[in-house]
């Protein structure tokens, strides 16, 4: 008997990578053609607490030049990852706009495809996102909390085993 199995963590989520996912919970992407966000958009709603790196339809196919990761009201910002794409060209990119003062360099880490580096804003209702240059139609969203690591990460090899009176290895496999 074959059984497929798909991981998307090495081990079960913490305490603390929890608490990071549920201040997920009612943030939103937005989308808008103004630089203050004036007459957003609300292109993707985080209902439940992330367990991965989620990528999710937006629900809107307007062009926007002006995109953003908004926190709810009561909460902050703890984020490895966010993306914004279009269904053509892919993972889109633009200058970082972002609500407080924070240095361009933690800012980019919100985006720059490295699970192990976050982005954190105390202030409330706190926002991140990016200035396309120009309008462009956002089909998806990604997003995934600060985490420890314990995610599985695309491209990395991992051998997963079991037991049986010893443990018993069931290969290797590049994570797609």
């Amino acid at each position: 008997n074959k059984i497929t199995v798909t991981l998307y963590r090495k081990y079960k989520m913490s305490g603390k990578m929890e608490e990071f996912g549920n201040e997920m919970i009612n943030s939103k992407f937005q989308g808008s053609n103004e630089k203050q966000f004036e007459n957003a958009v609300d292109l993707y709603k985080i209902e439940q607490c992330p367990q991965y790196l989620e990528i999710k339809n937006s629900i809107d196919t307007i062009k926007y030049r002006y995109v953003r990761y908004i926190a709810a009201d009561t909460n902050q910002i703890n984020i490895a990852e966010i993306g914004f794409f279009n269904n053509k060209t892919g993972k889109l990119s633009g200058s970082i706009l972002y609500s407080q003062k924070a240095n361009i360099n933690i800012a980019n880490n919100a985006f720059d495809d490295n699970f192990r580096t976050n982005y954190t804003d105390s202030s409330k209702g706190a926002w991140i996102g990016l200035d396309l240059g120009e309008p462009k139609i956002i089909n998806k969203v990604s997003y995934l909390q600060r985490n420890n690591y314990n995610i599985i990460e695309m491209n990395h090899v991992y051998e997963l085993f079991y037991w049986n009176n010893a443990w018993v290895t069931l290969g290797c496999k590049r994570a797609t």
